[in-house]
């Protein structure tokens, strides 16, 4: 960003932005280049993000875009939940995943872009990190817990099939 776009700004917008580039520099270092959610970050001297879309700079013309209605939810969710996992690993929470406006899916390869990280928090709080364990042990209860539901439906429809 130009710095006279920051004159009258307020400091938190600034400080948002700051965050949102360490925080997107930090996370791409964990991903090999073609499977990278992060956008790029490009520095001349003022710091910019520049997000790549359908490969097209999007923050040259934005708009409202037209996404691939996708048959199948697992792939998008499971792409999604890797981002999250990688934010954290890496040392932060992101936040501010209220829906899935946060994340923008790349080109037709099915990796979602991690956008929206100006909130994201460093993660060395014990008690966050304490949180993020107890979410990590949920979801693994949640996917048991769901698979052992699938294969009670499974068995049950077997049944059926079988009595009549």
């Amino acid at each position: 960003m130009n710095p006279k776009f920051w004159r009258g700004q307020p400091r938190n917008l600034r400080q948002a932005f700051e965050n949102e580039v360490e925080v997107l520099n930090t996370a791409r270092e964990s991903y090999p280049n073609d499977e990278n959610p992060c956008p790029n970050i490009l520095s001349y001297g003022t710091k910019e993000v520049s997000i790549e879309f359908c490969g097209e700079n999007y923050t040259e013309e934005i708009g409202w875009i037209e996404m691939e209605r996708l048959d199948r939810i697992d792939k998008p969710i499971n792409s999604l939940v890797d981002v999250v996992k990688r934010l954290h690993k890496v040392g932060y929470t992101h936040n501010d995943l209220t829906s899935m406006a946060n994340v923008l899916q790349r080109n037709s390869n099915g990796f979602l872009v991690l956008i929206d990280v100006e909130r994201a928090e460093a993660v060395n709080d014990t008690l966050v990190q304490g949180d993020l364990e107890a979410a990590e042990r949920l979801d693994r209860e949640i996917r048991r817990l769901s698979v052992e539901s699938v294969s009670d439906t499974m068995r049950q429809l077997n049944m059926d099939d079988v009595s009549t």
